[in-house]
């Protein structure tokens, strides 16, 4: 789950009465958990119900956060970050990173997962995000090319 992304997504749909979410099992059973300014109407609960049903979570994960460009050198023996994607829900949406301003189509419909290494020529950062992120993923990453 991307608690970032969600509560995003929530406070779009719910407006000033969305206060926050939590995480932890309840007396009735729940783990998530929407907190608002008063109690839920029927229109409300549904709302929260549906944003929480469509969340995709995407999550992100590099091993290292800086490398040494390759400059004039062969890019086959670059120093290289590699990004690991996870897409938890088993009906996941298709992943598609923006690396630098273009699209990097990752396959994760085998068990979750995918990679991408990345290298870089020269000095810079290097930014990676989500493509489409409302709902599925909060966070961008940057490898340091140095």
């Amino acid at each position: 789950m991307d608690f970032e992304a969600l509560d995003a997504a929530l406070r779009a749909a719910l407006g000033e009465d969305m206060v926050g979410i939590s995480w932890g099992i309840d007396h009735d059973g729940n783990e998530l958990r929407v907190h608002v300014v008063a109690f839920p109407d029927t229109a409300t609960t549904d709302a929260a119900n549906a944003v929480i049903a469509a969340h995709d979570p995407v999550l992100l994960q590099a091993d290292k956060t800086s490398i040494t460009p390759y400059g004039d050198g062969a890019p086959e023996s670059a120093d290289r970050a590699t990004i690991t994607v996870w897409a938890p829900r088993e009906d996941a949406a298709p992943v598609v990173l923006m690396v630098e301003g273009q699209e990097v189509a990752l396959d994760t419909s085998v068990d979750g997962t995918d990679t991408v290494e990345i290298i870089s020529q020269g000095s810079g950062v290097i930014d990676i995000s989500v493509k489409n992120p409302t709902n599925r993923c909060s966070r961008t990453l940057s490898i340091v090319a140095v």
